[in-house]
């Protein structure tokens, strides 16, 4: 947890991607604290997109099951994602919903 982080209050997950395996803790780092949606977890035991362009695979995942921002951030909208080179390039939903990740299948 980082520095953002109070003892005692509350992190809340919200719905993304990580390795099988995962923990809110371990001895060395405990959470002080609640720990909330961990449910909302996405997991599995290889990475769910290409690790070249950072693209979905096919049958991923992590594909249209990206979710609104907290009520907080409602107006900061995904407006770009990594394209060729990494260069920003515009961001449109193909399917559903938003991909999870850094760029839109």
């Amino acid at each position: 947890i980082g520095p953002g982080y109070t003892p005692g209050g509350i992190v809340n997950l919200g719905r993304n991607w990580i390795s099988n395996g995962w923990a809110d803790s371990d001895a060395d780092h405990p959470v002080q604290g609640q720990l909330l949606g961990a449910a909302n977890m996405i997991t599995g035991t290889t990475a769910p997109f290409d690790l070249a362009t950072m693209t979905p695979l096919a049958g991923s995942a992590v594909i249209d099951v990206g979710q609104p921002p907290p009520a907080g951030a409602g107006a900061i909208v995904v407006n770009y994602q990594l394209g060729a080179g990494f260069a920003p390039t515009p961001r449109k939903i193909n399917g559903a919903a938003l991909d999870i990740g850094a760029v839109e299948q």
